[in-house]
C-alpha cells in the first residue's frame, strides 16, 4: 500500500521522498490534485483495505468508494476553522449525513513523531438526544460537556475503526505529519433498506463525496481497474439487490463519472 501510494504522491506533487513533507505546510497542499480523481489509483486501494478488512473479520458489504487519503500537517489550513466541517472540531459523522449503520476506518501509512493524534470523546446520558438527533455543520452542533475517552497516537501501519455515532476530533498541537487514509462501511441493514425510499436527489445525488451513493457494494474479488468495478458494481446489484438500488446506482455513475 505504501509502495504505489507514495509513488502517486511523488508524482503528483513532484516529490522524491516522503520526508520533504516535513518542510511544507497546508497552503502547499491547497492546489495540488486531488488524488481521490486517479480512479485506478483508488481501485488498487480498495483492493488492499479490503484484504485487511477481512484478516480482521470485518465483512460489510459496502464500502465509501473513493477512500480519501489524507495527507495533515500541524498547521491549519488558513481559514479551515470556520469551515463547516473542520474535522478539528468536536463532531460526530452522522451530523453530515454520514449512514447510522455505517463504521469509520482510519489508517495510517506514514507517521511522524509528534503528528496529529486522534481525540474519542464520551458524554453524559442525559445529553444523548442531543449527539443522536443533531443534523447539520460541526460549528452550529449542540454545547455538550465532553470528556476524552481515548487519545490515538499515529503509528504507521496501526488502522482504528470506530462508528460513526462516537464523537472524535483530530488535535494538532504538534510538529509531525501524517499520511492515512480514511474511510466508511457500511451494512446491508433495515437503515439502508429505509435509505432507498429517502428522495434521490435529495440524499443520494445531491453530491459525489457527500451523499449515500458514495457506498458501494464490496468488491468479492480485485477489479483490474476502474471500468471492471463499474461492471461488477452494475452487475452485482442487478442479481442481489432490490431494483430500487439499481436505479439510483446507475444515476449515481452517470451523474458523477459520466
Amino acid at each position: 500500500m505504501q509502495e504505489f501510494v507514495f509513488q502517486a504522491i511523488f508524482n503528483s506533487y513532484n516529490l522524491e521522498s516522503i520526508k520533504e513533507l516535513s518542510s511544507k505546510d497546508s497552503e502547499w497542499l491547497k492546489d495540488k490534485t486531488d488524488l481521490r480523481t486517479d480512479y485506478d489509483l483508488m481501485v488498487k486501494i480498495e483492493t488492499k483495505l479490503v484484504y485487511f478488512l477481512n484478516k480482521l473479520n470485518i465483512y460489510s458489504p459496502f464500502i465509501q468508494f473513493p477512500v480519501n487519503l489524507r495527507i495533515l500537517f500541524p498547521q491549519k489550513p488558513i481559514g479551515y476553522e470556520s469551515k463547516a466541517y473542520n474535522v478539528d472540531a468536536i463532531h460526530c459523522d452522522h451530523w453530515s449525513g454520514s449512514p447510522l449503520d455505517s463504521t469509520n476506518c482510519f489508517l495510517y501509512l506514514y507517521a511522524e513523531k509528534n503528528s496529529p493524534i486522534l481525540n474519542f470523546y464520551t458524554y453524559e446520558e442525559s445529553e444523548s438526544n442531543l449527539v443522536k438527533d443533531y443534523r447539520g455543520n460541526y460549528q452550529n452542533a449542540p454545547e455538550i460537556n465532553y470528556s476524552i475517552r481515548k487519545t490515538l497516537i499515529p503509528k504507521t501501519g496501526v488502522i482504528n475503526i470506530w462508528q460513526c455515532t462516537v464523537p472524535h476530533n483530530i488535535f494538532r498541537n504538534k510538529s509531525g505529519v501524517t499520511i492515512s487514509i480514511d474511510f466508511r462501511i457500511r451494512n446491508n441493514s433495515v437503515i439502508f433498506k429505509n435509505d432507498l425510499r429517502r428522495d434521490i436527489n435529495k440524499y443520494w445525488l445531491n453530491s459525489k463525496m457527500g451523499s449515500l451513493g458514495l457506498y458501494w457494494i464490496k468488491n468479492k474479488k480485485p477489479p483490474k481497474d476502474f471500468k471492471e468495478k463499474i461492471c461488477f458494481e452494475l452487475n452485482e446489484a442487478s442479481m442481489n439487490y432490490e431494483e430500487e438500488y439499481l436505479d439510483i446506482r446507475k444515476k449515481y455513475i452517470n451523474k458523477f463519472y459520466g
